[in-house]
């Protein structure tokens, strides 16, 4: 069976925490979790920008078919097995969403993290400076 194909910013300590507590709730293996630097990446999907991989979540269907943000997360939570503490945030998030109005909410609250993250923590997460979102706060 064809896995979704995760990209996660491998220069990103946050993003390389997420990519190992998705691979301890990935229980069937359906996720495959690729760097968003890989080389191929860039051959295989031309039409993915690098600067747009850096803006948010892009998750790759077994289809080809590319989806991005807070529905990537939902398609992220349809493979995971309820059998992890993960499993079942990512599958109450999936009933969530579909109030209708919630996606739109969580795409919000999603874009406000994603902008301020440096001001959350206080400091750099990311090893070589390039994370998926421009740092606003030096």
């Amino acid at each position: 069976m064809p896995k979704l194909k995760v990209l996660y910013d491998a220069d990103c300590r946050l993003c390389q925490a997420a990519k190992k507590k998705l691979e301890v709730a990935d229980k069937d293996h359906q996720i495959d979790l690729v760097p968003l630097q890989d080389p191929e990446i860039q051959q295989q999907y031309p039409e993915l920008a690098p600067d747009k991989l850096r803006q948010e979540i892009h998750v790759i269907m077994p289809t080809g078919m590319i989806k991005t943000g807070m529905v990537a997360y939902g398609e992220i939570g349809k493979v995971i097995s309820n059998r992890s503490a993960l499993g079942m945030l990512f599958n109450l998030y999936r009933l969530w969403i579909q109030i209708p109005g919630m996606l739109r909410v969580a795409e919000w609250i999603y874009s406000k993290i994603a902008e301020n993250r440096y001001r959350f923590t206080g400091k750099k997460l990311c090893q070589s400076g390039h994370c998926s979102i421009k740092e606003t706060n030096d």
